[in-house]
């Protein structure tokens, strides 16, 4: 919460002083995040041949290029299923899930952002129907009907 108010006030600072370019705001942070991620996965990595096992090795190096990629969050949700579970206390960078969210979010906001300002100042009729929209997605119980599909299995 507090990484988008900031990102939406310095997005709103450039687009009213006519500086605010989706290029640049992408090139920023790329150039603040990946560098860290990398480091981060390839110190992981070549911890990661010496200490485990090659099965963990496997889901380890799919991790890694999730989370290069910022989708590590996604690969959870298709192979664990459950934050919580056991399996899951091998899995070195289980942390980065919320790095790819916080990823998608910069991804999609300051281009929704970047049209709303091009509507002529509809930014908050723009940011309420997201929020709204948002809001009725956390209600409705489509997560429970997820995890019931999922328990069939």
């Amino acid at each position: 919460m507090i990484s988008g108010f900031f990102i939406t006030t310095i997005i709103r600072v450039e687009q009213r002083s006519d500086r605010f370019s989706l290029w640049g705001f992408y090139e920023r942070r790329t150039r603040r995040i990946l560098p860290l991620v990398v480091v981060v996965t390839s110190i992981t990595l070549l911890v990661s041949c010496v200490v485990m096992l090659p099965d963990d090795l496997e889901n380890l190096a799919q991790s890694v290029v999730a989370s290069n990629f910022s989708a590590n969050n996604i690969l959870q949700i298709l192979t664990t299923k459950n934050y919580w579970d056991v399996v899951n206390d091998f899995k070195p960078l289980m942390h980065t899930w919320s790095l790819g969210v916080e990823e998608q979010f910069y991804l999609v906001y300051p281009l929704l952002l970047w049209v709303s300002a091009r509507s002529k100042g509809r930014v908050a009729i723009v940011l309420t129907c997201v929020s709204l929209s948002s809001f009725v997605l956390y209600v409705l119980p489509i997560a429970n009907i997820r995890a019931k599909a999922y328990v069939r299995v």
